[in-house]
């Protein structure tokens, strides 16, 4: 179930990414050095856990969501 909700997570971000990136016709979310900041996904514990860019120094974070219910 986690690898499930993890690839629901990050295929959100993508899409979000896809539109917004075809909407400004320009990266997003870029880091500082400018580079496209992929998603990610990660359940940890009873949270998943949503960001772009590298897991260890992310370009954006969101609050993690409970997925207590759905485990």
């Amino acid at each position: 179930m986690t690898e499930r909700l993890e690839r629901f997570g990050w295929n959100a971000l993508n899409d979000v990414q896809d539109y917004i990136v075809v909407t400004i016709r320009d990266a997003w979310p870029k880091s500082a050095a400018g580079e496209l900041g992929m998603p990610g996904a990660r359940v940890v514990g009873e949270q998943l856990h949503l960001w772009y860019g590298p897991h260890d120094d992310p370009v954006l974070t969101l609050a993690p969501i409970d997925i207590a219910g759905y485990l």
